[in-house]
């Protein structure tokens, strides 16, 4: 079980919190990519509380769906968490708590209900501003205990709400509660507001529930993998994220790149990795269903594969899917007589002439970026004997690129040379550098990709750099000496393009 919280949670444990959070996996207050990075870790259940927004992205929706849909328990309550499971409780987050309530009921709407402002981990999150819905519900207490009218007690609340979250400081309020509440009232808002909040008692009911019995999912429709989602894979999903993220391990579309760039044989893997793609369309295309044996078999190796890489955190989703995509593929090929028979029933259902115009198919991928996700060919290189090398090496690339940010600061590399760059490590001229490129599935432009300046940036200082730093020559030796053997050898060999269907031979016609 696996919490994300911060200012939630109380600055001094007693026994039943030391008892609670013993039986979890604390994490920082989460922040976009956090829980695609956790589903690595295989959790049975996630419980958002706090989250980071206004300085960093959000944790989206999209996530949390991806969570759900991979069989996780997803539980929210008291500051971000509420609000995620009050839009997402008929999709089958559960909520728990008054302030989810309100969220779900109509009572408030706005992401500054919840909001504060905080000192770090060192400080135990610490709050420095108070949350508005803390607020209302020691109001709403005043109002009952202390004959406070409901138009003072509003007015306080309206005044606190016009100033931006992070002004709404101890002392700001205390000065508003004095004007409209008195002296003695508005120390007794102070009391109430030290005390442990409805957030600190939201918490600890979502924790609780946690431990508790799951009740029954909610069935959904099959998920499906929009744009977004597919560029929050390749951003987030690798190493969990360290406190200090300038120490970070690089994600895996990080080692990937590495690889395009650097890597002498990488085209012929991202080659295949096109034909099985285009194999996997035409088997969806008929309708056609792989054998639920060879699915598991398939999944069972490259499980087998993670195994031995402890480093590699991967959902179990994404083994799933990618056990699919290989059995779709096999499948096609079996069912039409090889993949230039496959490749010419994809044509034809595309409505080209499959005797002439097959060649295209593979074409379009060399030029058209958004046809293939980035992801895909992320995913099937995290089941290489490469993948370990490669993380190493885009580490001590991120770490010379880190030093080279703050040098330079902030400095971009210039077009022309990291071209010059490309044109070096390939053998090519400079011109010449985007058509090597696409063929390593690089492109100058991949939708919200880094793409090929992002991959060549990435490297690009501890390549220039004299001498070499933190062992990246070594480790760049590695990489280039690395097999890039896939998990399943003799089956993903299947998937080479026919020689009467090359890529030249199509290039007119696409």
């Amino acid at each position: 079980m696996i919490a994300f919280a911060g200012p939630s949670l109380p600055n001094e444990l007693d026994a039943e919190w030391t008892t609670l959070l013993a039986t979890v996996e604390l994490r920082p207050p989460a922040q976009r990519g956090d829980i695609l990075r956790a589903l690595g870790d295989q959790p049975d259940c996630l419980v958002v509380l706090d989250g980071y927004y206004y300085t960093v992205p959000a944790v989206t929706h999209k996530e949390l769906l991806y969570a759900l849909d991979s069989g996780v328990r997803v539980i929210g309550a008291a500051s971000m968490g509420a609000l995620r499971a009050a839009e997402l409780a008929p999709m089958g987050m559960e909520g728990v708590g008054d302030v989810f309530a309100a969220y779900r009921d109509g009572v408030i709407d706005g992401d500054d209900e919840v909001a504060v402002w905080h000192a770090p981990v060192e400080l135990r999150y610490q709050s420095l501003t108070r949350a508005l819905v803390e607020i209302r519900h020691a109001v709403a207490q005043l109002q009952r205990q202390e004959g406070v009218s409901e138009r003072a007690g509003q007015r306080l609340v309206t005044e606190v709400k016009r100033l931006p979250f992070m002004d709404r400081s101890h002392e700001r309020v205390f000065e508003l509660a004095t004007r409209w509440l008195g002296p003695a009232r508005a120390a007794r808002l102070e009391s109430l507001l030290n005390d442990d909040g409805l957030k600190r008692h939201d918490a600890r009911q979502a924790l609780q529930l946690a431990l508790g019995d799951r009740v029954a999912p909610i069935t959904r429709a099959e998920p499906h993998v929009t744009t977004f989602l597919s560029h929050y894979r390749e951003w987030h999903i690798g190493p969990a994220r360290s406190n200090e993220p300038e120490a970070s391990s690089p994600v895996y579309l990080e080692a990937w790149n590495a690889t395009q760039v650097l890597h002498p044989t990488v085209h012929r893997f991202v080659r295949r990795l096109r034909v099985r793609f285009l194999l996997s369309s035409a088997a969806r295309y008929q309708e056609l269903e792989p054998s639920p044996s060879r699915i598991r078999e398939v999944r069972r190796r490259l499980r087998a594969h993670l195994d031995r890489y402890p480093s590699l955190r991967l959902p179990q989703t994404e083994v799933e899917e990618e056990a699919t995509e290989q059995a779709l593929a096999e499948t096609a090929r079996a069912a039409f007589g090889g993949v230039a028979g496959a490749l010419r029933r994809l044509a034809a259902r595309l409505g080209l002439d499959p005797e002439e115009e097959t060649g295209v198919l593979i074409r379009l991928l060399e030029i058209q970026d958004d046809l293939l996700p980035s992801w895909h060919l992320v995913r099937a290189f995290l089941f290489t004997t490469a993948v370990t090398e490669a993380l190493a090496l885009a580490e001590a690339a991120n770490e010379v690129n880190r030093a080279f940010r703050a040098w330079a600061r902030e400095s971009r590399l210039t077009e022309a040379g990291l071209h010059a760059l490309a044109g070096e490590l390939w053998s090519c001229q400079p011109d010449e550098t985007d058509a090597e490129a696409r063929r390593r599935g690089l492109f100058r432009s991949h939708g919200f990709s880094p793409g090929l300046r992002g991959a060549l940036e990435l490297v690009a200082p501890a390549e220039r750099l004299r001498p070499p730093i933190n062992g990246y020559r070594r480790r760049r030796a590695r990489l280039r000496a690395a097999s890039l053997d896939y998990a399943l050898p003799r089956a993903f060999a299947q998937f080479e393009v026919p020689a009467n269907l090359t890529s030249d031979q199509a290039g007119t016609r696409a």
